[in-house]
């Protein structure tokens, strides 16, 4: 009986002396998020940082790479906030690459989510409506549009001299600038 009550009041110390509060240092939780302003040969990388209690904003950085190993390191970045980017230059055309958000507080390195992007591909030049711009006996000046690259175009003048009594090719043309050209 004795036994009993003793195992009754080791249950209830035991019961009351328990705390449900969540503890003071909670490690921040990462997520990376989809990259944008992808070009050929850059991109803007970008993620989430969050904290709880008195746990400190670690230094973050990104990893990224061609393959899923990620063997290189961004320079650390700030958090505006939460959020956090970080711009990647000269990248290889048409090529698949992996990252993620990563943060070290001096104890532990976190890690976020693993995503991919692709950069656009090199293409080549497409030429739109040709119009002729000027013509004289022997050679023609057309005015033709060339997308250089998918979000921006440039008007090219383009001149043709053959030789007389010969046909010319698209491989003799000699594209000018259009300062030049005036």
């Amino acid at each position: 009986m004795k036994s009993t009550i003793l195992s009754y009041i080791a249950i209830i110390l035991l019961a009351t002396s328990c705390n449900s509060e969540k503890p003071t240092y909670i490690e921040p939780h990462l997520t990376t998020l989809t990259a944008t302003n992808i070009t050929r040969t850059e991109a803007v990388l970008n993620g989430t940082a969050s904290i709880e209690g008195d746990a400190d904003m670690p230094q973050l950085y990104f990893k990224y790479g061609t393959t899923s190993d990620m063997p290189q390191t961004t320079d650390p970045v700030n958090a505006k906030s939460t959020e956090v980017s970080f711009s990647l230059e000269h990248l290889t055309a048409g090529t698949t690459y992996y990252y993620m958000l990563q943060g070290n507080n001096g104890r532990t390195t976190i890690h976020s989510n693993t995503m991919t992007f692709t950069t656009l591909p090199n293409e080549k030049p497409s030429m739109g409506n040709t119009q002729i711009l000027s013509h004289g006996p022997t050679s023609v000046i057309i005015g033709v549009r060339r997308m250089v690259e998918l979000r921006s175009s440039k008007q090219d003048v383009i001149t043709i001299n053959p030789p007389s009594n010969k046909k010319y090719s698209l491989a003799t043309l000699e594209v000018l600038d259009n300062k030049n050209s005036s």
